[in-house]
């Protein structure tokens, strides 16, 4: 058997991951900062949060570029069974497919191309591929091991009753049961290591295959502190109809690239 990575916590009985020197990837649009993302305010629906958000800001970051796109990209795919929902409107207006899309994708928001297994080439231009360096050094919180799950489960279990939760899994932990994994970061952001410190954030599993990422919850920027949380933008490129890593993304996604 391999060498485990990680050490259990002695003080919360958390599993945690040793930073590394690592790069990540994310896709954000050219009209925001590379390193910024939604504040989170307390009160207002947790249903719409990321995966692991807490009050204040998290950034997502993904092992590689392939992990980038398929995250982002999850809301287009096209249901199993379904037909491209806007091939009657094309038909009508005697124009292919591919033509129609391009003319609407102008006119269109966003969300009108959810589910309709295609991504408009204005997603791409909007676009860029970042490059980022991870906080050095430190500790992640892997919330998948066993021992997190078992000390999460003894830490807040009036909570998780609450929420109507029996035990926790990775099955929970991958669902969008966004009021339980928020609820799950809200205790996990506030522990003080063995060491005194806190942890930058969670390292987690993709529900879209054998990847991983990481939730950064940005603190010093909520305290309006200076620095970037650790984190180095080391660069941005614009995403590229043929870019092998989008390939690969919408091939399974079933997504039509324009």
């Amino acid at each position: 058997m391999g060498r485990i990575e990680g050490q259990a916590c002695p003080a919360t009985g958390i599993w945690l991951l040793p930073a590394r020197r690592q790069t990540a990837y994310r896709i954000q649009k050219t009209s925001y900062s590379a390193l910024s993302a939604p504040a989170r305010v307390d009160g207002t629906d947790r249903l719409a949060w990321g995966r692991y958000d807490t009050v204040g800001t998290t950034l997502y970051l993904a092992e590689n570029a392939e992990c980038a796109f398929s995250e982002t990209l999850s809301s287009f795919k096209r249901a199993i069974g379904t037909v491209d929902p806007l091939r009657k409107d094309a038909d009508a207006l005697g124009m292919t497919l591919e033509d129609f899309y391009e003319e609407v994708a102008y006119q269109w928001q966003e969300k009108s191309f959810m589910n309709s297994g295609t991504l408009p080439r204005i997603w791409r231009t909007e676009r860029q591929l970042h490059i980022v360096e991870l906080p050095f050094p430190g500790w992640w919180i892997d919330v998948e091991h066993p021992e997190t799950m078992s000390a999460v489960e003894a830490a807040i279990p009036d909570t998780l009753k609450d929420l109507g939760i029996t035990h926790v899994d990775t099955s929970l932990l991958r669902s969008n049961r966004r009021d339980v994994t928020t609820a799950i970061a809200d205790h996990l952001r506030d522990l003080v290591l063995f060491d005194g410190s806190y942890a930058p954030g969670i390292k987690f599993g993709s529900r879209h295959g054998a990847y991983l990422n990481w939730a950064v919850w940005l603190r010093d920027h909520d305290l309006q502190l200076s620095g970037d949380d650790g984190l180095i933008h080391l660069g941005a490129s614009p995403i590229s109809f043929n870019d092998p890593d989008l390939e690969a993304a919408s091939r399974r996604f079933r997504l039509k690239v324009f």
